[in-house]
């Protein structure tokens, strides 16, 4: 059974509401394009630092979530570790998801 969470991440990128990538979503971060910004608990320690960093200096929130396998194949992408949501209901319904997990 896929998790909700990871539906909603494949509606998104179905939309066109998802950016892939550390490049690519650190520039639509600058350009305060992303709304959420998942980052796979998988990530390289550098990785994550880099791409955290660039999230806080730009104001993104981001949750570090999930799997980079599963997160890569919702997504249709391989190899990624860090997926920026555009869409604010996307967003808003992953971050409601991850946060029912948590408690």
């Amino acid at each position: 059974m896929v998790d909700k969470t990871l539906r909603y991440l494949g509606l998104a990128k179905r939309a066109g509401s998802v950016v892939t990538g550390t490049q690519s979503c650190a520039a639509a971060m600058e350009k305060s394009g992303i709304r959420l910004l998942l980052i796979a608990e998988d990530i390289a320690d550098n990785s994550r630092e880099k791409v955290t960093r660039t999230a806080e200096k730009t104001g993104t929130h981001y949750e570090i979530w999930g799997m980079s396998e599963e997160l890569s194949r919702m997504t249709g992408t391989a190899g990624r570790y860090v997926f920026g949501i555009t869409d604010e209901h996307f967003a808003g319904a992953i971050l409601q998801e991850i946060h029912k997990r948590v408690k």
